[in-house]
């Protein structure tokens, strides 16, 4: 119970936050961005390293106006130093942490440890996102996932109840307890709420309009949010997070920008080792204002985005990206050297064919292979798809189609693969 009340007491806060005064979250951010950096040197013996052969000394930083001075980690530089226990701090007891376990998109899944007011910010976060939509303590909810997350007591008496469907439950279970529990709220990867909007589709039943759906883990592409709208009568709030942060952007009713969580996460995006310019595509970079356990600052995860501008007409105040672009390691190159997003991609295939049934690989300029569920694949559909990416890619692209024999059945679709693109070529330091 005590712990309920410190959640509800930070979440006041950082509801009131959504529109409070530019000039008062940075000076919030400069403070906990200080806190955060002394914290990481005293108690983080990965940092005391790394600042010390980078020439970085946190006795010197000036806080947010020297927030560029402190180097740039990636998922490669920290993966190895987590596994030998020098990002967590000292004196922490792992049996006395939540843990959870990174995807591994970004590489070998790495478990992350967290303490408790770690996962009060987590879950105070994640309310103000379901607030800012409407969410009421009576409504269900069902969240499709890979693993059950774990419930709250409250659930107990009623108030906010939820259900995990995993991505392994067959169909037709998948859409029982789907129909059952009459959600006002869902959530799911792009990938999930295909599958549950088809499988409402195929069954001809009918279903409670949900008060708002939510894509979180994955992009929505244009054609899954017309399906879903089209089935459930709303289109998809996107939500976007890391595994290792936890929640950092999140859609308005506008369905638009990226609403960044300033007041828990310092969000930059890079290009050519400066900050991008509204409009341009550069590197995420992020740091954890409350992490503590196991601190993130100016990670570099492998994601992409486009940088925004002024703050969104929605009369919200929180600092925006214009999208989010997906992973670098979805990059393609065009035969001019353009770099092309994975989600642009996905736009151009999402139209012609679905795409678990689908992946475009990039071996060099040039040579795009096709992988086709072979029971997808007909020549009108594949002669769609090479146009659409001749288009994007330029027609000097040189496509071979390789047939598989079924759609994997994960909670996320990887539908563009580049083997060839490098992180030089994003532009981002």
């Amino acid at each position: 119970m005590i712990e309920t009340l410190r959640t509800a007491m930070l979440l006041r806060h950082l509801c009131a936050n959504v529109r409070r005064d530019p000039v008062i979250l940075a000076a919030e951010q400069d403070r906990l961005l200080r806190h955060t950096v002394e914290h990481a040197w005293r108690h983080v013996p990965f940092y005391r390293r790394y600042w010390l052969d980078a020439g970085f000394d946190p006795k010197k930083f000036g806080g947010l106006a020297d927030l560029e001075r402190i180097p740039i980690v990636s998922r490669a530089t920290l993966d190895p130093a987590a596994r030998a226990g020098e990002l967590l701090a000292t004196g922490v007891d792992r049996e006395q942490c939540t843990w959870l376990d990174t995807t591994g998109t970004g590489g070998m899944p790495l478990r992350i440890y967290k303490q408790r007011r770690e996962e009060r910010v987590r879950r105070a976060v994640g309310l103000r996102i379901w607030l800012e939509h409407g969410f009421s303590w009576r409504d269900a909810t069902v969240d499709f996932q890979r693993d059950a997350g774990p419930s709250h007591p409250l659930q107990r008496f009623g108030i906010a109840p939820k259900e995990f469907i995993l991505c392994d439950v067959p169909a037709e279970q998948r859409l029982s307890r789907f129909l059952a529990m009459k959600p006002a709220v869902v959530v799911g990867t792009a990938t999930a709420l295909r599958r549950i909007a088809r499988d409402v589709q195929r069954a001809g039943v009918a279903v409670r309009r949900p008060r708002v759906v939510f894509c979180a883990g994955e992009y929505a592409d244009t054609f899954t949010r017309r399906l879903v709208k089209s089935v459930f009568g709303t289109e998809p709030v996107g939500v976007y997070g890391q595994s290792e942060v936890g929640y950092i952007g999140w859609q308005c009713e506008q369905r638009g920008a990226f609403h960044l969580n300033a007041d828990t996460h310092l969000v930059e995006v890079r290009r050519d080792g400066r900050a991008a310019r509204p409009g341009e595509l550069g590197r995420l970079i992020v740091t954890d204002l409350y992490a503590r356990t196991m601190p993130f600052l100016r990670y570099d995860a492998g994601d992409l985005a486009i940088a925004g501008g002024e703050t969104c007409s929605c009369g919200r105040t929180l600092p925006v990206v214009q999208s989010m672009e997906g992973r670098v390691s979805g990059v393609l190159v065009a035969a001019d050297g353009r770099p092309v997003t994975a989600c642009a991609v996905v736009e151009a295939l999402c139209e012609h064919i679905l795409l678990e049934d689908v992946q475009v690989v990039q071996h060099a300029t040039g040579e795009i292979e096709l992988v086709v569920v072979e029971t997808a694949a007909t020549q009108d559909n594949i002669a769609a798809i090479v146009a659409a990416l001749e288009q994007l890619l330029g027609r000097s692209a040189v496509v071979s189609t390789k047939p598989q024999w079924a759609s994997p059945r994960d909670w996320k679709t990887r539908s563009v693969v580049s083997h060839f693109f490098t992180a030089r070529d994003s532009g981002d330091r």
